[in-house]
């Protein structure tokens, strides 16, 4: 394996080497290129898919963390973060009667974990305020924006919880 020194003098192994070894090419994998599983050749984001729906162990009810998150931060924030037009969905999804899309279902998830870990330390009103006010870890986006603009689940949650945690400390 090749490796180069660094100005201090420090040894590194060259990252284009690195890639090749049998053991580091078993797990890179490029966001949207093609592996092949065996199975048939499948998209990385495929292949991501199913560790959105693992993120949290055992699932949540949608009606439990649709009653929480309503609770706390209003119809408005929610339905806007799941880019719901109608809040009365809400209601027939708390019914069963509906059921929200996948999307919906992942978003609401991400935005039921970061609204208990804000309210785990500060008031609803400070909780709201968050969700709403651009924060420059996002960008200047809120995170309301980025739940409500990102279709790359896996990421709008990374963003999100990460700026929750930064609020927080």
């Amino acid at each position: 394996m090749r490796t180069r020194r660094d100005s201090a003098g420090q040894q590194h192994a060259d990252a284009s080497a690195l890639r090749k070894h049998p053991a580091v090419a078993a797990y890179a994998v490029p966001p949207e290129g093609r592996i092949d599983t065996g199975k048939g050749a499948e998209t990385a984001r495929e292949l991501r898919e199913p560790l959105a729906d693992a993120l949290h162990g055992d699932p949540m009810e949608v009606a439990e963390m649709l009653r929480y998150t309503v609770g706390e931060l209003g119809e408005l924030i929610t339905a806007a973060a799941m880019r719901v037009s109608d809040a009365t969905a809400f209601s027939l999804w708390r019914e069963g009667v509906e059921k929200p899309s996948r999307l919906q279902e992942r978003k609401l998830r991400i935005l039921y974990d970061a609204t208990k870990r804000m309210s785990s330390v500060y008031d609803q009103d400070t909780t709201r305020r968050f969700f709403r006010i651009p924060n420059s870890d996002l960008g200047g986006r809120s995170p309301i924006a980025v739940l409500e603009e990102d279709t790359d689940i896996i990421t709008a949650r990374s963003v999100v919880m990460n700026a929750v945690d930064a609020f927080l400390s």
